[in-house]
């Protein structure tokens, strides 16, 4: 893609969401990884298990035989966006002063009493002892595990914005009670509303948990502006939660073969509409020159004459390997409803009331391939059994496994049957729309187990964070969700069951302190997962991925509905040069933005 004919930077990237205190697109656009990988075209922000692993941030990354020490080197010349040196003191900051800290570490993961547990963390603990740093030298450092984690440079090409490993120290000691001036941090406090009892709430404030640049917005970053960044576009102060302003990063690292330094687009925009038909209309008017994350496959806007004669219609593949699934809570909060839904005939029955081929049809226009949870076919843990495995439609098959389980129809009724306590079988259901397809798939499930003789009872939640605070709570038996690739070291769904079993996976974190001791099958999960990180070869790797996917398979803790579901986008036509229908990602496509031609055309 080239720059502007005059050779100068320039331009405006516009781009609308509808949903608050996130951005689907600058998730994918605006990050400036720790590492990288060789093919993204073909990887993409959720699946990089394999393939070669390439410098991002880190210059240099290697691992010892022993797999647990792993060294890094810091890019040379390397700056913050405020023009400061990034350094390994970044780095020591990052795990010593925050990451490791017992009053900070609560709000992350492995930690007993944690207020909140993200997968993307583990690694501060793995093995029996906390992970121990050793700085080299301004740019080296090394990291020491107690136990073997070969996967861990790996993880960190997907997982791991900068912000896992380096923290802008110098920006953020003021608010550090290590560093700061007392009375000084008790006034910014203060100013912010906090009491000087609350330390650990207020630097979470100031520095919040942030897993992607999707996550790095002014809604969960006060004065976002302020804080050094490494992204390709930084926050104008004139940002607001409605109205994102980002401009150009005059010290991001990467540049072009001609040594340009990317990006070329001068500015992006991000507009917040409420509603899908506020955010529909306007692309109609021209105000957004991407959009795709909320499309449906039959929205009437890909075939909107006005808006096509100024955006390509791209059919891409998405960074979902599965649009929608399933996922069942194991360990609900509801105690006596347990062993019903650990026992596979439920889960089993639950799956065969799903009429995958008119799911397709219906819901996605006939795209796609009816599907359990299953890799994709080109990777090296694929197994032909896994998709087709209990994915049948046999409602009949369905209501037997419910009567052998003494679910049952009382004596004259047909309508909802009852389990052996008296209760009525009715399943609860919470989801918000993570997905575009969310609320017709809740209908589709809510039609087939009403067919079956259950009663599905749906609560639709406003966003993402409401949905957190459920999971968090255990309040939910049944969700819908996408799902993100299919990477196994990723442990949202069956690589640790960590977002639909949460006292499950506080279990696993906490090494039992906390949480509920899974059942037998989730055990064997848990150490494959460890297999899997631990693996110091490719063969053993996927070995291990291929068990966990079999484990999967045979259990049916996620329940899939269609694979392969291509995702319609809309992009202006000066953006699209050089990206082909079906031979692009989602994420290539976006961070070919770094590239984008932009300006008028001349």
């Amino acid at each position: 893609m080239e720059k502007r004919r005059d050779g100068r930077a320039g331009g405006t990237l516009r781009l609308a969401e509808m949903t608050p205190g996130f951005c689907h697109y600058l998730r994918f656009l605006n990050e400036a990884p720790l590492l990288e990988t060789e093919d993204p075209a073909k990887w993409h922000h959720y699946s990089k298990t394999d393939g070669k692993v390439l410098p991002g941030i880190f210059e240099e990354f290697s691992a010892d035989e022993s797999g647990m020490r792993h060294t890094f080197s810091i890019r040379k010349g390397l700056l913050w966006s405020d023009g400061e040196p990034v350094t390994t003191e970044d780095v020591r900051y990052a795990v010593e002063d925050v990451l490791l800290l017992p009053e900070l570490r609560k709000y992350l993961t492995n930690s007993e009493n944690a207020k909140i547990m993200l997968p993307e963390w583990e690694w501060i603990h793995w093995g029996n002892e906390p992970v121990r740093l050793q700085i080299v030298d301004e740019r080296r450092f090394t990291l020491i595990f107690s136990a073997p984690c070969y996967g861990f440079a790996r993880m960190q090409v997907r997982s791991a914005r900068w912000q896992m490993l380096l923290k802008p120290s110098h920006y953020l000691k003021q608010y550090h009670f290590r560093y700061a001036e007392r009375e000084a941090l008790a006034e910014k406090m203060r100013a912010d509303g906090f009491d000087k009892e609350s330390w650990d709430v207020y630097y979470h404030f100031i520095d919040p948990v942030i897993r992607e640049a999707g996550y790095f917005v002014p809604e969960r970053v006060p004065r976002i502006w302020d804080y050094p960044s490494l992204d390709p576009w930084i926050y104008d102060r004139r940002s607001t939660p409605e109205h994102y302003l980002l401009k150009r990063n005059p010290h991001f690292y990467q540049h072009d073969r001609e040594g340009n330094r990317l990006p070329y687009i001068e500015t992006v925009t991000r507009d917040f509409y409420p509603t899908r038909e506020e955010l529909s209309e306007a692309v109609v008017r021209g105000q957004c020159d991407v959009s795709g994350c909320f499309l449906k496959l039959n929205d009437p806007i890909l075939e909107n004459r006005e808006v096509l004669e100024r955006c390509a219609k791209i059919w891409l593949r998405p960074w979902q390997v599965q649009q929608v699934v399933f996922l069942i809570n194991l360990c609900p909060e509801q105690a006596w409803m347990r062993p019903f839904v650990q026992d596979f005939r439920f889960r089993r029955a639950l799956s065969l009331a799903i009429d995958r081929e008119r799911m397709k049809e219906e819901m996605f226009c006939g795209d796609g391939t009816p599907s359990q949870i299953a890799p994709e076919p080109y990777r090296p843990y694929y197994d032909a059994r896994f998709p087709v495995r209990n994915a049948e439609f046999d409602p009949e098959l369905a209501g037997a496994l419910l009567d052998e389980m003494g679910i049952c129809f009382r004596e004259g009724e047909r309508d909802v049957r009852y389990f052996p306590n008296g209760e009525e079988a009715s399943l609860e259901l919470v989801y918000y729309l993570v997905t575009p397809m969310a609320d017709e798939a809740v209908a589709f499930l809510k039609e087939g187990l009403r067919n079956i003789g259950i009663r599905l009872t749906v609560t639709r939640l406003k966003n993402g964070s409401e949905m957190g605070a459920y999971q968090v709570r255990n309040r939910h038996i049944l969700t819908v969700w996408e799902m993100p690739g299919d990477d196994p070291f990723l442990p949202y769904q069956i690589g640790g069951l960590s977002d639909p079993c949460p006292l499950y996976w506080r279990w696993y974190e906490t090494k039992g302190a906390e949480g509920v001791e899974p059942i037998p099958e989730v055990k064997e999960l848990y150490r494959l997962r460890e297999k899997l990180k631990g693996a110091r070869t490719e063969e053993e790797r996927f070995e291990a991925a291929k068990g966990l996917y079999e484990l999967q398979s045979e259990n049916l803790w996620v329940i899939g509905t269609v694979s392969g579901v291509r995702q319609p986008f809309l992009v202006d036509k000066k953006f699209v040069t050089g990206i082909k229908e079906g031979e692009a990602t989602l994420y290539s496509a976006l961070s070919s933005g770094k590239t984008w031609y932009v300006g008028e055309e001349q």
